[in-house]
């Protein structure tokens, strides 16, 4: 409806048909008769001193029609009356009517010569209709995914989308990179919160002198890194937001919401963990009584949550094990034993922590008892109490943690491709019978082949039956009834008219121009069919590319989780590396790689997505409907 190259498409479609109702109105009876088309002339003429007078003159009017087998007939009525109004009397006037009939001998040959460009028109309505089916589907794709189909070679660019996008004037952003994007933009927005929550842990154990204030700069480093890449990431997602706009024909300043309802899949990081974390790291304790008892209050709260996301994660890994059966049965053996162990650790990692966090609410519930009863006097209970809370709010912010990469591995294992199944032989096969673009350079074809043909009979004689006459009325001079038509005045010719065939330089030009052009459309059209089964053996080919670096960036995000894991549980042992750095190089190394690799898991499913359209769209069996959708 917005889309200026949608617009354009339409247009060339719908003067496709203008051209074809003139060449239709050739051959109906047309109102024009031998020598023009109808009209008349009034003057009034004065000459003082001799006459004046009003004159009729060059009055036409008359039929003309042209049959399919080439005969022409035409008939015309034509008047001149002079009313003299001084000088004279009277009102002289003269009428005739002449008709013509002409009759080609050839009637094979000048049937086909006579039709030539009313056939090329309803032939090239055909192709319009057929390039912008052809274009919907194209325009679809590339709305959906960014990609362009290839102009067939020989094309001349109508009904072509990569003809129509020229500069910004309709930039080709697409649906799915923009929610690659924006998928981007959250990663590092989760990236920044992590970092965030880490920097306040790690304090706290520089605090207890089990981390140096190298290890937290380098986290403050690479948060602030991390930020300035957030801002970074937010201009690219909204350039590309104002392009998309361009491209559907909307303006850059209007409001638009991208729903982003297939990113659902990919939110593999928890928000509301991570902000679990980060307040557990934000809860303060001290030796006072009261702040304990604020502490234990804020931890309390949490552990409530922490509880109600155990239950949610048991819900996901059932519904990981209802899918698990459709991804089996499209993988290897080896693979498949793989997949089954990651399943079947993950659900006794899930557990242990369910198992962890009722052993938490436990201890908690008594340490909230015993801050109730402890002597604020005693320095020894309060001292005791105060490092039985740390070591609770440390085994919940790890438990939080725990719990957070097993998320990210169940919901990992829950993203499916939608599969294609089928082989180069098929993909052929059904490309070269369904393609509109191709067979539209197959019809092309054939109409250098009639164009040849007709060519070669303009090089033969001309030889047409003629018939021609005329009945007019007498002299002005003594007539003045403008109907007086008399036999006498009438004259009637008939005969054969003969061209013949010694001056045809030109028609012999134009034949061996017309053989030439044969064997380029002949050219053309093998190219044609070329492309088409390079263009579906590549796409198929990168969908299996795709796919297997889907499951391989799926891998590795399930190792850059694990590696994070280990990083802050290495780097929470008393016994951690005590070089001066380590701990903050390793997890911010460990926060990299898993933004890395969710960044490059969801670049190959729009990859594989884009693939997967551009194929159904190249073979020809990708359906829109009148909403302008993928059925």
């Amino acid at each position: 409806r917005n889309s200026r190259d949608y617009q354009e498409q339409i247009e060339n479609m719908y003067l496709a048909a203008l051209s074809l109702t003139y060449e239709r109105y050739k051959f109906d009876t047309r109102l024009g008769g031998v020598l023009s088309e109808p009209g008349t002339a009034m003057t009034y003429e004065n000459q003082p001193g001799d006459f004046s007078a009003w004159e009729l003159g060059a009055t036409h009017l008359g039929i003309s029609r042209l049959m399919p087998s080439g005969a022409q007939f035409a008939a015309e009525l034509a008047n001149n009356t002079l009313w003299m109004l001084t000088g004279g009397s009277g009102a002289p006037t003269a009428t005739s009517l002449a008709y013509s009939i002409t009759q080609p001998l050839y009637l094979a040959i000048q049937r086909a010569v006579t039709l030539e460009k009313l056939t090329q028109s309803e032939r090239n309505v055909l192709y319009a209709m057929r390039d912008f089916a052809r274009f919907r589907k194209d325009f679809y794709v590339t709305v959906v995914t960014g990609s362009r189909a290839y102009p067939l070679p020989g094309s001349t660019g109508r009904g072509e989308l990569a003809f129509l996008i020229r500069g910004e004037r309709s930039p080709t952003v697409g649906f799915y990179y923009l929610l690659y994007e924006l998928q981007r933009l959250r990663n590092q927005e989760s990236n920044v919160q992590s970092l965030r929550g880490l920097i306040r842990d790690l304090e706290a154990l520089g605090e207890a002198g089990r981390a140096t204030s190298l290890d937290i700069t380098q986290l403050e480093s690479s948060h602030e890194r991390a930020k300035r890449y957030l801002a970074y990431r937010n201009r690219i997602f909204f350039d590309e937001l104002d392009r998309f706009k361009v491209q559907l024909g909307l303006p850059p300043d209007i409001d638009l919401t991208i729903d982003d309802t297939l990113l659902k899949p990919f939110e593999f990081l928890d928000n509301e963990l991570l902000e679990m974390e980060y307040q557990s790291t934000t809860i303060e304790v001290s030796a006072d009584q009261m702040v304990i008892q604020s502490a234990l209050d804020s931890m309390q709260e949490l552990q409530e949550k922490l509880v109600n996301k155990t239950a949610s994660f048991e819900i996901e890994l059932a519904n990981l094990e209802k899918v698990l059966p459709h991804r089996l049965e499209r993988m290897a053996q080896a693979e498949q034993q793989e997949l089954v162990g990651f399943v079947e650790r993950d659900g006794e990692q899930l557990s242990d922590v369910k198992q962890r966090v009722a052993e938490l609410s436990e201890v908690l519930n008594q340490l909230r008892t015993s801050a109730v009863d402890v002597d604020a006097e005693d320095e020894q209970a309060v001292g005791d109490l105060l490092a039985k809370v740390r070591d609770q709010r440390r085994l919940m912010l790890q438990t939080m943690r725990e719990l957070t990469g097993l998320g990210v591995v169940i919901r990992l294992e829950q993203v499916t491709l939608i599969p294609v199944d089928l082989g180069q032989e098929n993909v052929v096969e059904i490309a070269m019978e369904n393609r509109l673009d191709l067979m539209n350079r197959r019809g092309i074809v054939t109409d250098v082949r009639r164009r040849l043909e007709v060519a070669a009979e303009q090089l033969l004689s001309d030889v047409n039956l003629v018939a021609e006459g005329e009945i007019s009325t007498q002299d002005p001079s003594i007539n003045s009834n403008p109907l007086d038509l008399r036999r006498s005045e009438s004259s009637f010719r008939a005969g054969v008219s003969i061209v013949t065939p010694l001056d045809r330089v030109r028609q012999r030009n134009n034949y061996r121009a017309a053989q030439v052009g044969y064997q380029r459309a002949r050219r053309n059209f093998m190219a044609a069919e070329d492309q088409v089964k390079l263009d579906v053996r590549r796409y198929l080919r990168h969908l299996e590319i795709e796919r297997r670096l889907f499951e391989v960036n799926r891998r590795a995000l399930r190792v850059a989780a694990r590696e994070l894991d280990q990083a802050i549980e290495f780097g929470d042992r008393p016994d951690a590396d005590s070089r001066p750095g380590g701990r903050g190089v390793n997890i911010s190394r460990a926060l990299d790689n898993i933004v890395y690799t969710q960044n490059e898991l969801i670049e190959s499913w729009v990859d594989y997505e884009t693939a997967r359209m551009a194929l159904f769209r190249d073979m020809g069996l990708m359906e829109i409907d009148e909403n302008g959708n993928w059925r």
